[in-house]
C-alpha cells in the first residue's frame, strides 16, 4: 500500500507543480499512430526477449520449456505484476510449477537470479553513465552517490561469485560460520546459486542487457515522437540514472520517483522543435512524455494479460505434462 500512496503523492505534486495546460499541449504534439506503433514495438520485443530468456534458463537447471510455451503464461500474469510485481511474479511462478512440476526452490532460485541480474545491470549502466555529463536533481549532484553505489556493487558481486562457487563442508563441530554456509547451499531455494557457474552468468548477461538497452534507449525514439530532440550523450549519461532510481522500492513501478528523476536530468538537454516551443518547457514535454509512455506500456500489459486470461488454452496450459 505505501508504494502506492507514495506513487500517487509525487504524481499529485508533479501535476500540481507544473501547468496542467502546457502538459496536455505537450501530448498533443506526439502523433497517436506512431506513439502507440513504438509502444506496441516496444512491448513485443521486451516480452518476446524476456520470456524465450526466462525459459532458457530454467531448462539450464530444469525440464526443456520452450519459450513459446510461456508467451501466453507470461502475459497472464502481466495484470497481477501492475498491482504486485511479486505477486505476478508469485502466480508466474504457481503456472509454471503446475504445468512442468519444477520444484518451487528452483523457480525461485531462477527468479532471484534473473533479479540479481537486473539490478547489476541498472547500477552498471548508472555507473557507467555517471561519467558522461553532469546529473543532478533537485540541485543536489548525484555523480559520487552513483559511482560509490556501483564500487559497492562490484565488491558485493565478486564476493556472491565467491562464496557461492566455494565448497562448504558441514562439520557438526565446525565453526558456526562455517555450519549456517554449509546449511545455506544445502537449500533448494539456493540451488541455482551455486551450481550457476560464470559462463551461466556471462550468459544470462547477454541476455538482460539488451532489454535494459532498449529500456533507455526507446525514450529517444518516444522524444521524435513529440516532436522533440534529447542530446543522444546527455540520454545515454542521465536515462540509467533515472532507471536506477525508480528500482528504489519507495514508489508503485517507479511511477513519480523516475519521472521526477527524468524531469530533472533531461530537460536541460531537451530541444522541442515545434512551433509550440515558446508556450512549452523542457519539464513540462518531459513530464508529459514519461507518464503518457508509462500509461502505453501499462495499457499494453493489461491488454494482453486479459487477453492471456481470457483464453481457455492458456488456462489449460498450467495442467501438468
Amino acid at each position: 500500500m505505501l508504494p502506492w500512496l507514495v506513487a500517487a503523492g509525487v504524481v499529485y505534486w508533479l501535476l500540481h507543480h507544473y501547468s496542467m495546460a502546457a502538459l496536455l499541449a505537450a501530448a498533443e504534439l506526439a502523433n497517436p499512430i506512431t506513439l502507440f506503433a513504438l509502444a506496441l514495438g516496444y512491448f513485443l520485443y521486451v516480452w518476446t526477449l524476456d520470456t524465450f530468456g526466462v525459459a532458457a534458463l530454467l531448462s539450464r537447471f530444469g525440464p526443456r520449456i520452450r519459450g513459446r510455451e510461456l508467451l501466453g503464461l507470461r502475459a497472464a500474469t502481466y495484470p497481477m505484476s501492475l498491482v504486485n510485481y511479486g505477486a505476478g511474479q508469485a502466480s508466474f511462478g504457481f503456472f509454471i510449477q503446475r504445468r512442468w512440476q519444477m520444484p518451487v526452490g528452483d523457480i525461485l532460485g531462477v527468479f532471484g537470479l534473473i533479479t540479481v541480474m537486473d539490478l547489476f545491470w541498472a547500477i552498471t549502466l548508472a555507473f557507467v553513465g555517471s561519467f558522461i555529463g553532469e546529473h543532478r536533481i533537485m540541485g543536489v549532484d548525484l555523480t559520487p552517490t552513483v559511482r560509490s553505489i556501483g564500487l559497492i556493487t562490484y565488491v558485493l558481486a565478486t564476493t556472491h561469485l565467491v562464496f557461492w562457487s566455494m565448497h562448504w563442508e558441514y562439520r557438526v563441530r565446525g565453526p558456526f560460520w562455517t555450519r549456517f554456509f554449509a546449511w545455506l547451499r544445502e537449500k533448494q531455494l539456493f540451488r541455482i546459486f551455486h551450481e550457476a557457474t560464470l559462463a551461466d552468468y556471462f550468459r544470462l548477461a547477454l541476455w538482460r542487457l539488451p532489454i535494459h538497452l532498449m529500456l533507455i534507449g526507446a525514450f529517444y525514439l518516444v522524444a521524435q515522437c513529440f516532436q522533440s530532440h534529447i542530446d543522444l550523450s546527455a540520454l545515454l549519461g542521465n536515462a540509467p540514472i533515472a532507471v536506477l532510481i525508480g528500482v528504489i522500492p519507495i514508489s508503485w513501478g517507479g511511477v513519480g520517483t523516475s519521472n521526477k528523476a527524468l524531469v530533472d536530468l533531461l530537460a536541460p538537454h531537451t530541444q522541442i522543435l515545434s512551433a509550440a516551443a515558446g508556450h512549452i518547457t523542457p519539464e513540462e514535454l518531459i513530464l508529459a512524455m514519461s507518464l503518457l509512455w508509462m500509461f502505453l506500456n501499462y495499457l499494453l500489459k493489461l491488454g494482453f494479460g486479459m487477453v492471456y486470461l481470457t483464453r481457455q488454452r492458456t488456462l489449460k496450459n498450467c495442467q501438468p505434462s
